[in-house]
């Protein structure tokens, strides 16, 4: 075993030995440089979980209020100001009142001269417009034969003229300011007529349109429905055969219903109950003399005879009757006399 020959200065302090330490010596700390020990908490403020010491934090200032942010204000007001004026109103219900006038001849003219003038609209872009209105057939010109062409061929046949009432009640609202009806309800009833109606005609012209019908026949029927009508009733057609004619029933007793107000349907032969009153009422009259009778002329209700007498002509002339409630002594200038009867036993004393 190697021998350990360092020494140690003499100036260094003597080593701590393994001998026990005194009770009275105090122990030294482990780590000398570190802080100063906090005073612990009070129990009440451990009770109450609040920290012992809290140095008071400095109160932040209030923030400015922001400012909303402001659009560029837009003032449409002055756009449409024009809508007030009434010349312009005027303007826009005459223009409306004689476009009713415009469509109702370029419809009627459709039906003579539709079908030369459709090759003619056909080809409207590909033909300058000064040769297309000089080979129109149209009484009102190209114009007049495109709007026809559209809304009636390819459009709801002959019942687009249910658009006409349309734009006259409009004209006619705005010129006159006044109408006995409102537009809604011309609006609705236009609508419904024009669309159940160019169906109708379609299936009627499908039916038509039969292997054992002349196909030029068909064809020149077409405008009857116009493109519309033909092709809805022949989707429904296809989808419920012959049902088309019973929806459409449906259909037109549904709206005669709802937008007449109908409640009741007084489908009975017999006589009314009101015509039965007035037979009643016209036969009290015969009776109402004899109701109307008071019972203090009981005894006068027995016939009686009058006479009267003529002195001009020596005339008498007798009267079976009721006595009058008050006899008149002279009537046209004759004198008449009463004969007095004795009175009768059965008859209350007066």
């Amino acid at each position: 075993m190697a021998k350990n020959t360092y020494k140690q200065s003499s100036s260094a302090a003597p080593g701590r030995t393994n001998e026990p330490r005194p009770v009275s010596e105090p122990r030294a700390a482990r780590n000398p440089s570190s802080r100063p020990a906090e005073p612990e908490p009070t129990r009440e403020a451990a009770r109450r979980n609040e920290p012992a010491a809290r140095a008071p934090r400095a109160t932040a200032a209030p923030k400015a209020p922001r400012k909303p942010l402001k659009l560029p204000a837009v003032n449409l007001s002055g756009l449409f100001s024009f809508l007030r004026d009434r010349r312009f109103q005027l303007f826009l219900g005459f223009f409306f009142l004689i476009g009713s006038i415009y469509l109702t001849i370029a419809f009627i003219s459709f039906l003579f001269t539709g079908h030369a003038d459709q090759s003619v609209t056909e080809t409207v872009g590909r033909t300058p417009l000064k040769e297309a209105g000089q080979e129109t057939g149209n009484w009102l010109g190209l114009i007049g034969a495109v709007l026809a062409q559209f809304l009636i061929q390819k459009g709801f046949g002959v019942a687009a003229f249910a658009a006409i009432p349309i734009v006259f009640f409009i004209g006619y609202k705005i010129v006159f300011r006044r109408a006995g009806v409102s537009f809604t309800y011309v609006l609705a009833l236009c609508l419904f007529t024009m669309l159940w109606l160019s169906v109708l005609l379609g299936y009627v012209v499908l039916t038509i349109q039969s292997p054992d019908v002349d196909p030029n026949l068909a064809h020149s029927l077409d405008f009857l429905c116009g493109g519309v009508g033909y092709e809805t009733a022949f989707w429904l057609d296809s989808l419920i055969g012959w049902g088309t004619v019973l929806l459409l029933a449906f259909l037109l007793i549904s709206f005669v219903v709802f937008f007449f107000n109908v409640t009741s349907l007084n489908l009975n032969l017999r006589r009314s109950a009101g015509e039965e009153e007035d037979e009643v009422e016209t036969e009290e009259p015969a009776y109402a003399p004899a109701r109307r009778a008071p019972a203090a002329n009981f005894a006068s209700a027995e016939p009686h005879e009058e006479e009267e007498k003529d002195d001009s002509l020596g005339i008498t002339l007798k009267r079976v009757g009721p006595w009058p409630s008050q006899p008149q002594a002279k009537m046209n200038g004759k004198k008449r006399t009463t004969k007095n009867f004795p009175p009768s036993p059965c008859a209350p004393a007066r």
